[in-house]
């Protein structure tokens, strides 16, 4: 029975059952906020990285979080009278509430941040508590309603994203005979430098150097941006970074075609499968032209990622306990896997298929036994930390590095030899390359997108098509990225390749006898970093680089000039600009990237 307060009856809040009714409508009412301001955000134009399934996602692992929050405060506050009990249940509920959104808010001073949570939490809980009567009765008549929206709207998401994939494959146009398929493999943060494919000392890839001996090598192949959205955006568009969209808080838009619309609208069957699961989502616009792309899966991982207050809670845990944080991924082989199974489903039909794999990203964590191959095991802390560290320590960072390489190469062999069995690659043009590379202390730096050094810049790429691509060449001129999509419409019989700038790199085997080209200059830039410490390169200002001449020149965001001879200093160890002989090739560099910023 109800017992009475002020001479009227209150509602046993206190219940098992009550608490908890309470905390799921706060937990849903949290999520929906969170879906609603994704939603406004991307039709504003900004880039944010959470899952589409948010609108279901968030409810639902809030309600585990604001769950096990109920059933503590009923345990605490037993022994307490009844209005004391529910101002303490408010209080803690309404601060999860605002903890979330908070803390999201990485301006804000964490302690700043918990102070004034638990202020507003504290004055909301005796105001809610005043009017517990009206508060419950709200919560009756709107928890099921709230529950069926976000059940509603997550199926029709499902439903509408297979239904438009269906239409999208049963409207292609008939594609050209025997069209060989095409396979993009992009091996996220994998510099050249640490694979056994270019001289490393350490078998890193012997399955990457088996495949590359049936085709071509590119010695000297350059991103044009040092970290993963305008690298992709780059080479899927064939622009540089400044012409597009893509960057650190934007999506690619619409404005330039990307190779996935050249083979759609050709009748190519046209698939991503992505690891990085930060900036290759389909949430940044890399997947506009394909008709399917798998990115967030169904997992407890996506349920944590989805909620603002889950993913504050593990973040802090991993600050805490010094444990990597695993980031936002899905392993080689789910990516293998979630590929095949794709294939099997289209036996006949030609495609162009994307293969992002995360693997060699930070925190560098193969799985084992592969993870202590070269040693390793090292804690990677803050970068600002990893300044301070010897070459003995920086070693046991690259240890981890190449055994996440040598995991990577496994996987990506695996994936050859199963399409080789199932004959998937007897007319199937392959192409492997990286995004971008990673930093071991070189220029006293680490990890990537903080500046424009060749570690970053310099990456592997292989062209596969034995019935065009000659074996075993290898070619030493420097080639850019940029001329992705025209090379890899050129070897698929496209006419079209015209509508993307640069030019294809068959003409480094088409030529007779196989003379190499001449090289262009070789642009790659990023824009001003942000939230980043102050004394990276990429916090000065946005910064440009060239390779012309057989020179690299790099122009920081506050005008400082480097220079560094490409040919004969890989470790960019002499910077040569201020060299009284060095006047010529700056002139040339500027005038270079001059040109390429107006075109």
């Amino acid at each position: 029975m109800p017992i009475q307060e002020n001479g009227r009856s209150a509602p046993e809040f206190d219940s098992p059952t009550a608490i908890l009714r309470c905390a799921l409508w706060f937990a849903v009412l949290l999520g929906i906020g969170q879906a609603l301001f994704a939603t406004i955000a991307r039709l504003a134009g900004h880039l944010i990285l959470i899952s589409p399934d948010v609108i279901w996602m968030a409810p639902m692992a809030n309600a585990v979080v604001f769950g096990f929050a109920a059933i503590g405060v009923r345990l605490i506050t037993r022994r307490l009278d009844r209005t004391r009990a529910n101002g303490v249940a408010l209080t803690v509920l309404v601060l999860l509430s605002l903890l979330g959104p908070f803390l999201m808010v990485h301006r804000l001073w964490p302690l700043a941040t918990l102070t004034l949570s638990c202020g507003l939490a504290i004055q909301a809980g005796r105001m809610l508590r005043e009017r517990i009567e009206l508060l419950d009765a709200l919560i009756r008549r709107t928890l099921p309603w709230l529950i069926s929206l976000c059940i509603a709207l997550g199926l029709v998401l499902h439903l509408s994203n297979n239904g438009l994939e269906r239409r999208a494959e049963a409207s292609l146009p008939l594609v050209a005979p025997n069209a060989p398929n095409v396979i993009l493999i992009v091996l996220d943060t994998v510099r050249a430098q640490n694979l056994s494919l270019y001289g490393y000392q350490r078998r890193t890839s012997p399955h990457l150097d088996e495949f590359a001996r049936n085709g071509a090598v590119f010695e000297h192949a350059l991103s044009t941006a040092p970290w993963t959205l305008p690298s992709h955006a780059s080479f899927f568009t064939g622009r540089l970074p400044h012409e597009l969209s893509a960057d650190w808080s934007t999506p690619l838009d619409a404005t330039q075609p990307t190779i996935a619309e050249a083979f759609t609208s050709r009748g190519y069957l046209t698939a991503g499968f992505v690891g990085n699961l930060q900036y290759t989502a389909a949430v940044t616009g890399l997947n506009r032209g394909f008709i399917h792309y798998s990115d967030f899966p169904l997992s407890a991982q996506m349920l944590v990622q989805n909620s603002w207050i889950a993913r504050e809670m593990v973040e802090t845990i991993h600050r805490l306990t010094g444990a990597p944080d695993p980031g936002l991924r899905k392993s080689a082989v789910d990516v293998n896997h979630e590929f095949l199974a794709w294939i099997a489903l289209h036996p006949r039909k030609p495609f162009f298929a994307f293969l992002n794999y995360f693997d060699a990203h930070a925190p560098y964590r193969a799985p084992p036994p592969i993870d202590k191959i070269f040693g390793g095991g090292v804690l990677q802390p803050d970068i600002t930390d990893r300044r301070k560290w010897s070459k003995e320590k920086i070693q046991w960072l690259i240890n981890d590095y190449d055994g996440a390489l040598a995991y990577l190469d496994e996987q990506v062999g695996i994936l050859l030899d199963t399409l080789r069995a199932r004959h998937l690659l007897d007319n199937t043009i392959v192409v492997i390359t990286s995004d971008h590379g990673e930093q071991f202390g070189e220029h006293g730096l680490f990890e990537h997108a903080n500046s424009l050094y060749r570690p970053l810049l310099q990456v592997p790429l292989v062209v596969w098509f034995p019935a065009v691509v000659p074996a075993g060449l290898r070619i030493s001129t420097p080639v850019t990225l940029l001329n992705l999509p025209a090379t890899i419409l050129a070897l698929a019989g496209v006419t079209t390749a015209s509508i993307f700038p640069g030019h294809s790199l068959t003409e480094y085997w088409n030529s007779s006898p196989h003379t190499e080209q001449p090289g262009s200059p070789l642009f790659a830039e990023v824009s001003k970093g942000l939230n980043l410490p102050d004394w990276l390169p990429v916090s000065k200002g946005p910064m440009q680089s060239v390779v012309v001449g057989g020179m690299h020149y790099i122009r920081n965001g506050d005008g400082r000039e480097e220079l560094y001879d490409f040919l004969q200093d890989v470790a960019e160890e002499e910077d040569l600009a201020s060299r009284p002989n060095a006047g010529a090739a700056l002139r040339q560099a500027r005038l270079a990237l001059d040109e390429a910023q107006h075109r």
